[in-house]
């Protein structure tokens, strides 16, 4: 609920007339702000379809025992359309995302196991909890950080400012500074160099803890669903990564069209994630600090563990011999 003014520009920048479906998570103290936000949305949004998801939950048990999987679950059911995009709240698609991804359904249509990667990258300033994030942040809370969006090219709108964002140092790939193995594989200095729209084919993974954003395909009984064990912060969106993976569904990076994490105070679900020293990313299901991060490096394990015992040990995109193997 605290995220919910980005949520007009996000339309504005994905098309007022293509479907986006909302999942709001809230508790019952939450319901009278719902209620207010929800008539100014559907006017900036008419093709938004709402879904609410109320918990009555503590406020604690609200953040850290957030069910991320079963929404994303519950918003997959109530999707009209063949494939879908995956996304959190906090990232603003570039403009005419929508268009590009029509313009590559050729390749989706190749094979149901086609899907479309979208490179993620991320606005510097949102600050954190070391000295120097702190000193970079640009926003401490909901409001000023809400100042910030109407500011002229603060988040950029298109590729062409995306690659001035970079140069400046003011964006970077998305968790380059805490997980920069989270999103290597799109080997964003190689894509922003290429000339060519449509997409590149990933023939290897650099890593085992790639975890991109991706547009695959709606087909209830074929798709695979998130897995709702996983809650709160961490391994919530690789479990589905790695599943597709070794299901062996073919990944294609999109060329000149991205999203892009808007900053914002960090949430208390990844800072209980971090507390102690855990890093976020770590994919091979060692580490911990938290009670939730070590659950969930458990239970990531054992999934990855069932994959291969079911699926087989090697999936039809391997491992890379060299990094960036995938031009």
């Amino acid at each position: 609920m605290n995220r919910f003014w980005i949520l007009a520009e996000s339309c504005n920048r994905w098309g007022t007339n293509n479907d986006f479906v909302l999942v709001i998570y809230y508790t019952q103290n939450e319901f009278s702000e719902l209620q207010s936000q929800l008539p100014g949305l559907t006017k900036a949004c008419p093709k938004v379809s709402v879904v609410p998801f109320c918990e009555d939950r503590t406020d604690k048990d609200h953040f850290l025992e957030y069910p991320v999987n079963t929404l994303r679950n519950v918003g997959i059911d109530h999707l009209q359309t063949s494939h879908y995009l995956m996304v959190d709240v906090d990232f603003l698609p570039s403009h005419y995302l929508h268009e590009v991804i029509i313009h590559s359904r050729s390749k989706l249509a190749e094979d149901d196991k086609q899907l479309l990667i979208v490179p993620a990258f991320q606005r510097q300033g949102g600050g954190g909890e070391t000295e120097l994030e702190k000193s970079s942040s640009v926003c401490t809370d909901a409001e000023s950080c809400k100042e910030k969006l109407n500011e002229k090219d603060f988040i950029p709108y298109g590729y062409k400012s995306l690659v001035g964002c970079l140069h400046s140092r003011k964006c970077i790939p998305f968790q380059y500074d805490n997980n920069p193995l989270g999103h290597s594989t799109t080997d964003s200095e190689h894509w922003v160099a290429r000339d060519s729209d449509g997409n590149t084919e990933v023939k290897c993974f650099d890593n085992n803890r790639y975890e991109p954003y991706m547009v695959v395909r709606h087909c209830p009984g074929f798709t695979p669903y998130y897995d709702e064990r996983f809650y709160g912060y961490g391994k919530n969106k690789i479990e589905m990564v790695a599943h597709l993976r070794h299901l062996d569904y073919k990944f294609n990076i999109l060329n000149k069209a991205f999203i892009i994490h808007f900053p914002h105070p960090e949430s208390k679900s990844k800072n209980e994630w971090l507390q102690n020293g855990g890093n976020g990313g770590n994919g091979s299901g060692g580490g911990g600090g938290s009670k939730m991060h070590e659950e969930m490096d458990k239970l990531y394990g054992k999934f990855v563990r069932d994959l291969k015992k079911y699926h087989g040990q090697t999936p039809l995109t391997p491992l890379c011999t060299t990094p960036h193997n995938h031009k």
